[in-house]
């Protein structure tokens, strides 16, 4: 029962941590999102009703840090690139053959940023950007800041090359 509880236990914070990362915006107003959250709290309860072990689980994996200029800087030029040409552009960078997932993580690694903020910085220009591998709604109902706005209209004038070796140079010097 024991290794059933430690499970389960593992299971809900899995489940929180994705809830995290997929509706940290304000703009999410999921009713399926929130009746998930709910359900998952009455879980919890039910486990915490035994006082024989307390549970804990984490939601986010890191504190919320301020992103430096720089770093935003870079991560938005990462971001307009796997908007435009989906995550296949640091595959080709690296020679490697990443799935999305592990594609995001590695440049966010190499920034020393949370994933779910490069991907969220990717969902602001998917409405706005020609995507050229999908078809990406991203946050359609906001609109594109100023900044990544600079960083559009300077990309938007850039072939697929000149964007792939801005964006190694990028990766390359971030540690």
């Amino acid at each position: 029962m024991n290794e059933l509880r430690q499970i389960i236990e593992k299971i809900v914070a899995d489940c929180f941590k994705e809830i995290a990362d997929h509706s940290l915006q304000s703009e999410v107003r999921s009713r399926h999102i929130k009746a998930l959250n709910d359900n998952l709290k009455k879980i919890l309860e039910c486990l915490e009703s035994n006082p024989n072990r307390r549970i804990d689980y984490k939601v986010h994996d890191r504190e919320r840090v301020n992103v430096g200029a720089d770093k935003r800087n870079a991560a938005t030029k990462i971001a307009y690139a796997m908007s435009r040409f989906d995550y296949q552009i640091i595959n080709d960078i690296l020679k490697t053959h990443l799935n999305q997932t592990e594609a995001f993580g590695y440049a966010a690694g190499r920034l020393n940023l949370k994933m779910t903020t490069l991907r969220n910085y990717r969902d602001r220009f998917d409405p706005y950007v020609k995507q050229e591998n999908s078809n990406r709604k991203g946050w359609w109902q906001v609109e594109l800041p100023e900044e990544f706005q600079a960083i559009k209209d300077e990309f938007d004038a850039m072939n697929y090359s000149e964007i792939k070796n801005e964006i190694g140079a990028i990766l390359s010097r971030q540690t």
